[in-house]
């Protein structure tokens, strides 16, 4: 169904169709019409950039795959991506993986922050989470030392570093990565993964809250001269 439904609603094939055979119909018009069929067994089609994906009606998107690395704008349905593929394990009683996987979701989240907003950024990882995590505060402007930042709000923003570093033990002590010292169980997999979502999301918000108020600009990457 995901295949049939992502070649359908293809906006290059209605592009052609309307240049050629004159049609009234539109992608969105089509996609508004596949909902109302969709509905019925729980699911819809979502414009994810420029191409539509079938999720859940409750939010869980379909097909799921790593996309951080090569997808060119960090979006909500990617996090939803990758918190599906944490939940999945935790299903799967796998909650050394999901432990790992709520790691990698907060990591690339933080990375991709600051490819967008940093022109001197060059791909790098040092694997330290607390760092890359700090580097991407201080670019959203939420770094707790700013005398502008109210109090209540300096504590909330200290509260994020520590889920940061609880991730970064958890995973050390209780993932897969570096060999199981400590055994989780159901619900340490469960509080890393909201953790790391609850963090991810916001991150996520308050770089497009910033950007859409003019605060911030996504920087292009800087070219060295050789």
């Amino acid at each position: 169904m995901r295949e049939v439904l992502h070649d359908l609603l293809d906006p290059r094939l209605w592009t052609e169709l309307q240049k050629h055979d004159h049609l009234e119909w539109t992608v969105q018009k089509c996609a508004t019409e596949v909902n109302e069929l969709l509905k019925y067994d729980g699911y819809e089609v979502v414009l994810d950039g420029h191409f539509y994906k079938v999720r859940e009606l409750a939010g869980t998107i379909i097909d799921v795959e790593n996309r951080f690395q090569t997808a060119s704008e960090l979006t909500e349905l990617i996090i939803e991506e990758q918190i599906k593929k944490c939940r999945e394990k935790i299903e799967c009683n796998d909650y050394s993986g999901a432990i790992t996987n709520a790691r990698t979701l907060l990591e690339s989240v933080c990375i991709k922050i600051e490819s967008e907003l940093d022109s001197s950024y060059t791909p790098s990882s040092d694997g330290d989470l607390a760092k890359l995590f700090n580097r991407a505060r201080k670019l959203l402007n939420l770094d707790p030392s700013r005398q502008d930042i109210s109090d209540a709000l300096k504590q909330v923003l200290s509260g994020l570093m520590n889920i940061v570093n609880g991730l970064a033990t958890m995973r050390n002590k209780m993932s897969d990565s570096h060999g199981v010292t400590y055994k989780p169980n159901r619900h340490h997999a469960k509080l890393a993964v909201n953790s790391a979502k609850t963090l991810a999301d916001f991150l996520f918000d308050s770089m497009n809250y910033q950007l859409e108020k003019g605060s911030l600009k996504k920087e292009k990457p800087s070219t060295r001269s050789s």
